[in-house]
């Protein structure tokens, strides 16, 4: 009974007085309630109303009192969290956070591409911005002015790295992170490592040396492994770039921790995930071959774990595992 037709929010996401602040009609009727317009049950709209909205938003009427309804909520009830998510200020989401910010990814890692993303670093571009009288020259080329997108993606020395890296992973040389992040998967440290390179050169008087940043990368894709534990054993892969030349390595300790079995092999071209599933089948198998039924798989591959205790398993594995755990107690 209550409701007034312009200065209340009945129909339209705003009130008509808002949206209809030049109507002459408006200024005319300035007290009429939204009750005004409603005969027993049924609407009954001047044409000049009509004009500022269509019939099919007008809401069904049920001879009941006037009450409030916050559309903010899908059940027209107020809570403050409503509010706050109604009137907050929202920023676009940025997808490549999830790939910086990944369990898989070391947090100095991360925090350092993140960095690099968000273009804080203390280039000379950035320190001129914050009105540094500094002189600039790119720390690998000496040859251009330093900022980011030039050290990273656009020096001579960056390139041949870069194409070093595609040659053998087969991509061109990447100009932005986004092709970057769409490139490695969030598996290959090269940003991180131009970027180190580059303040021991800035700070350190270091001078860029190709070779050695070749060798450094090599040796952390050496080191990229994923360990498995289980209690008759600890077993782990080794692989080298995803995909890439993999191979599986356990050693099978009993509860006492006495070593009982140490086997390798190789699985040839493969990539991380198949790696990680396939040393979980070998290692299975082993187990029940060798009469190791009470067993407990650890792993700390997040992937592998959603896999197999949801019953989801991989297509390749499923008639494998399926005879595995029907001996695993």
């Amino acid at each position: 009974m209550n409701i007034s037709i312009w200065n209340y929010i009945w129909i339209k996401d705003k009130a008509l007085a808002e949206l209809h602040p030049e109507n002459e009609f408006l200024k005319l009727f300035l007290d009429m309630k939204v009750s005004d317009i409603l005969l027993e049950g049924d609407w009954v709209i001047p044409i000049e109303i009509l004009e500022m909205f269509d019939i099919t938003e007008l809401p069904v009427a049920d001879n009941k009192e006037d009450r409030r309804t916050w559309s903010a909520n899908l059940n027209g009830e107020f809570t403050v969290a409503s509010a706050v998510e109604s009137i907050k200020k929202k920023q676009p989401k940025l997808q490549w956070t999830k790939k910086v910010w990944n369990h898989s990814i070391h947090p100095s890692i991360s925090s350092n591409v993140w960095k690099l993303k968000r273009n804080i670093c203390s280039t000379d571009d950035n320190m001129k911005k914050r009105n540094f009288n500094i002189s600039s020259r790119c720390p690998f080329c000496r040859n251009s002015e330093e900022n980011m997108d030039h050290i990273l993606w656009n020096c001579n020395h960056s390139e041949i790295v870069w194409k070093w890296l595609g040659d053998m992973f087969y991509f061109k040389n990447p100009r932005s992170f986004e092709e970057i992040f769409n490139l490695a998967n969030q598996k290959s440290p090269s940003v991180k490592e131009i970027w180190f390179l580059r303040n021991k050169c800035v700070y350190e008087n270091e001078i860029f040396n190709g070779q050695k940043l070749k060798t450094r990368i090599l040796k952390l894709t050496t080191e990229n492994e994923v360990r498995m534990k289980a209690r008759f054993g600890i077993q782990h892969m080794i692989y080298r770039g995803n995909p890439g030349n993999s191979e599986y390595v356990f050693v099978g300790k009993n509860s006492w921790g006495e070593c009982i079995v140490e086997i390798a092999g190789g699985l040839g071209v493969a990539t991380n995930y198949y790696a990680e599933v396939m040393a979980l089948l070998c290692v299975g198998e082993w187990a029940v071959k060798n009469g190791k039924l009470n067993v407990i798989f650890r792993i700390d591959s997040k992937a592998v774990i959603t896999t197999f205790t949801t019953g989801q398993v991989t297509w390749f594995a499923i008639t494998r595992w399926s005879k595995i755990i029907a001996y695993l107690q």
